[in-house]
């Protein structure tokens, strides 16, 4: 997690994985999602990362192009990462090396 002058935390995209629609017979749980991209962050300090369900964030790319983005669903993992995933984008959409930073925070 880094700061940016605002003082909003910012995430570095750690991985990212397409997901498809032929994989539910070994996810079910993911079925209802379709297709699209689920990005792997740490929240650091997050009380609460399902509460990012539905949040707006900018996401800035490697090569300095940015997106605002709602999120469609959140997975926590293991090891304190989690998933903010993304239906209808692929990894081309934000790759590996991008930031995410919430922008819908009072």
């Amino acid at each position: 997690m880094t700061r940016r002058g605002s003082g909003v935390p910012t995430y570095s995209v750690i991985d990212t994985f397409e997901l498809r629609a032929s994989w539910t017979h070994r996810h079910p749980e993911l079925a209802d999602f379709g297709e699209g991209l689920a990005v792997v962050v740490v929240l650091t300090g997050e009380a609460d990362p399902m509460s990012w369900t539905g949040a707006r964030v900018s996401v800035v790319r490697p090569d300095a192009t940015c997106l605002e983005l709602r999120i469609d669903r959140v997975e926590v993992g293991h090891g304190g990462a989690t998933a903010l995933m993304f239906n209808g984008l692929s990894a081309r959409d934000v790759p590996r090396g991008s930031t995410v930073e919430r922008i819908d925070v009072n």
